[in-house]
């Protein structure tokens, strides 16, 4: 439904990542879906990411993470530091975001986990 709304330079952006052709910009894609979401809705973006650390965590185990850490720092970066268009976003993982290393940079970092009080009320 976005897809018809594209103009044609956005539109052989999106095709690009969409049938994974080699020259996608996929270090930008998840800012330039947002900014796709957002010209079509005229509203801020909220960005939901689920076990933002599982591609790490795999490709620590079978030794590339040196090229994944390159691509998941540019990628989290470009949609959650340098997006004008996000409202806020939200990550979910088994380890705890650290300010140094993939998310240095971003701003208003907040850190919850199911240990602390804040979420006492939900799990009793």
């Amino acid at each position: 439904f976005i897809r018809e709304k594209l103009n044609e330079k956005d539109l052989i952006e999106f095709e690009k990542i969409w049938f994974k052709k080699e020259d996608g910009d996929y270090d930008n894609s998840l800012r330039l879906l947002s900014e796709y979401l957002y010209n079509y809705y005229q509203k801020e973006v909220v960005l939901l990411i689920d076990e933002y650390d599982n591609p790490l965590i795999v490709a620590n185990q079978n030794g590339y993470y040196k090229e994944a850490i390159n691509f998941y720092r540019n990628l989290y970066s470009s949609a959650l530091k340098t997006n004008p268009n996000l409202k806020m976003g939200v990550l979910t993982g088994i380890v705890q975001v650290a300010k140094e290393g993939i998310f240095s940079g971003l701003n208003n970092v907040i850190t919850y986990n199911i240990l602390g009080n804040d979420f006492e009320t939900f799990l009793v």
